[in-house]
């Protein structure tokens, strides 16, 4: 965790496909700002939020195409801005 950080993402997606509530990051082990002064877990909740709006509905009713597309997102953002790969967690929670 001290090299490259931990980045956690929850989120509940109904059956039907449709997201349920708002995303929740957390991160640990990352710099709290980037260079822009932005905030880190901003950078991250955006980051999973523009791919989870990306899934089509009916690919969001499957929680593992969900979690690896959120933390491929997620992954990907933070390295652009800091050069190293977090560990990504995504939950899932599959709400009726």
């Amino acid at each position: 965790l001290s090299f490259a950080g931990h980045v956690t993402v929850a989120v509940a997606i109904e059956k039907n496909g449709d997201i349920a509530s708002e995303l929740d990051v957390v991160a640990i082990g990352l710099p709290l700002e980037t260079a822009a002064g932005d905030d880190f877990e901003d950078l991250a909740f955006d980051a999973a939020l523009g791919a989870l709006e990306s899934i089509p509905v009916r690919k969001r009713r499957d929680p593992d195409t969900v979690r690896e597309a959120l933390r491929r997102a997620v992954r990907a953002a933070v390295r652009n801005e800091w050069g190293k790969k977090p560990i990504t967690t995504v939950i899932v929670n599959m709400v009726s």
